[in-house]
């Protein structure tokens, strides 16, 4: 599968309901709609190397000369 575009548009939880209301104030939620907010660019897909190998290669690019490595540290930590 190839994934690209905004990832934030996954986590658009819509309703006024105490469930839309609490999954929308999940902290893995939360968390990542503010990380995938933040990208400039997303692109990634896999290839299959053999029978039992897939190679995983993309491209995510932050704004403001953010780096991906220290982004996706800062979003681990918060769990």
């Amino acid at each position: 599968p190839r994934l690209r575009g905004n990832p934030a548009a996954t986590l658009m939880i819509e309703g006024k309901g105490i469930i839309a209301q609490f999954a929308q104030m999940f902290p893995p939620v939360l968390y990542s709609k503010k990380l995938f907010n933040d990208l400039e660019y997303f692109d990634i897909h896999t290839e299959l190397t053999s029978d039992d190998k897939i190679r995983v290669t993309g491209e995510m690019r932050f704004e403001n000369n953010k780096t991906a490595s220290i982004e996706l540290m800062k979003f681990l930590m918060k769990f």
